[in-house]
């Protein structure tokens, strides 16, 4: 069984059972089944250069992007360091070779970020590449180019103030992509638009590109709070499969099969104009667990069909050390909660939001990478490619180890698959691991 199509099946328990095979692969930006974990083993809590990196590929460019690996493929964007030009790159996982490589325009920086920052994802027989500037792309593992499209073409401007930065998600046999934009464009001197744009719900059929539906997502926000980074993801319930969104005020969930909004949590009451939201939510199969724009509480609720205000009717909420940017991570029971900024981790029991253990890791970098888990150790990266590792699971805050990586900026997460991590700096991508006997 792929670990694509495992999603809904793992996503059903709390305990996130393993499925034979799904830990060998890391499909998507949150890995096999959408959490941020998997089950691999046999991963190590320190390496350097004299021990523990099996091999150190450089990279024609920078890039934001989560790698994405399948089998013996590892897929990633970038921007070319000499001519600024977005690339697809496919990589052997043996050798960090470069397969192959496309050129998809040029990159444009938006404040801190640029186009490189959605992940690509794939479902074993192809693999879809997406850019901040709307580019759609499908190749097949051999770098054939099966199709293309523009979102922007086909649906306006992409208006988010620092540039589009979500990653599609694959699920049962369709592409899901969120627009959660301003209606209007946030720059300054750009010209006036002849009508407002609509944030919506996309769902692409991933053989062909085409259009499967399109589910307009209304809203009351202002300004920036019309704004979303987050990734769709899945929340498995009794009645079918629903898609997560949020941004715009609101926690929404919506037919997987057709769009269809089942239910809404809203949030800023106040209307504030600069809540946008970065963080991906999470469902561990009953609940979903939402991070609120800013850092200001986080919040599970089990969904129901209520127009209602989330902190009142949720379940619990955490009000202090809550994420900005980072997405939660759910393993073995626990919930993962890094505040970036601050620099705190936070385990949680997601049943009852008890803290069970919360540790500072010092230092001074702000962390934009998300946590990732597998073999009782938690990872994740500051932006001068400094790698903490932690372990997981226990009643205390265990630092395992800092590793420096890199000097310059890096914003990926860590990718695991095959019992190996994958760890992107500004420069170059990392295989990390034990020696193969």
């Amino acid at each position: 069984m792929s670990g694509i199509l495992a999603v809904s099946i793992l996503l059903a328990s709390a305990a996130l059972p393993a499925v034979a095979g799904s830990h060998q692969q890391w499909p998507s930006w949150r890995g096999p089944v959408l959490t941020g974990a998997t089950e691999a083993s046999n991963l190590p809590a320190d390496w350097s250069d004299e021990e523990g990196i099996l091999w150190t590929a450089p990279l024609p460019g920078s890039g934001n992007s989560t790698p994405v690996i399948w089998g013996d493929r590892i897929f990633l964007t970038a921007a070319d360091a000499e001519t600024d030009e977005l690339l697809a790159l496919c990589l052997d996982a043996e050798t960090g070779a470069i397969l192959w490589q496309h050129e998809h325009g040029q990159n444009r920086q938006r404040h801190h970020n640029d186009h490189t920052s959605p992940s690509a994802v794939t479902d074993g027989e192809r693999v879809i590449f997406m850019f901040g500037t709307g580019e759609l792309v499908a190749y097949d593992f051999a770098g054939e180019r099966l199709w293309q499209r523009d979102l922007e073409e086909d649906f306006g401007l992409l208006t988010w103030l620092f540039g589009y930065g979500a990653s599609p998600l694959l699920h049962e046999g369709r592409l899901y992509v969120q627009m959660m934009r301003r209606p209007t464009p946030p720059w300054r001197g750009a010209p006036p638009l002849e009508e407002t744009l609509d944030s919506f719900l996309l769902a692409v059929d991933p053989a062909t590109g085409q259009d499967l539906w399109q589910q307009v997502r209304p809203g009351e926000a202002v300004a920036e709070s019309w704004e979303s980074y987050i990734t769709p993801t899945v929340h498995p319930s009794a009645d079918g499969d629903q898609i997560l969104m949020a941004g715009a005020d609101a926690l929404t969930g919506h037919d997987a099969e057709t769009g269809e909004e089942l239910w809404r949590y809203s949030f800023n009451e106040t209307r504030r104009r600069n809540w946008r939201l970065v963080p991906t939510p999470a469902s561990d199969g009953e609940r979903v667990f939402m991070a609120l724009p800013r850092g200001v509480s986080l919040a599970a609720v089990k969904p129901s069909r209520q127009g209602v205000p989330l902190e009142e009717h949720a379940e619990w909420t955490m009000p202090d050390f809550a994420p900005d940017v980072c997405s939660l991570t759910l393993y073995e029971g626990r919930l993962y909660v890094l505040d970036g900024d601050r620099r705190v981790l936070t385990c949680l029991d997601p049943t009852t939001g008890e803290q069970l253990w919360r540790g500072e890791l010092g230092g001074d970098t702000v962390i934009r990478s998300s946590p990732t888990a597998a073999d009782g150790k938690i990872y994740f990266m500051d932006e001068r490619g400094v790698v903490f590792v932690v372990a997981a699971g226990g009643d205390e805050f265990r630092l395992l180890s800092r590793i420096e990586m890199g000097g310059r900026v890096a914003r990926s997460s860590i990718a695991i698959a095959a019992d190996q991590l994958y760890v992107r700096t500004a420069d170059a991508l990392y295989c990390i691991g034990a020696p193969a006997d």
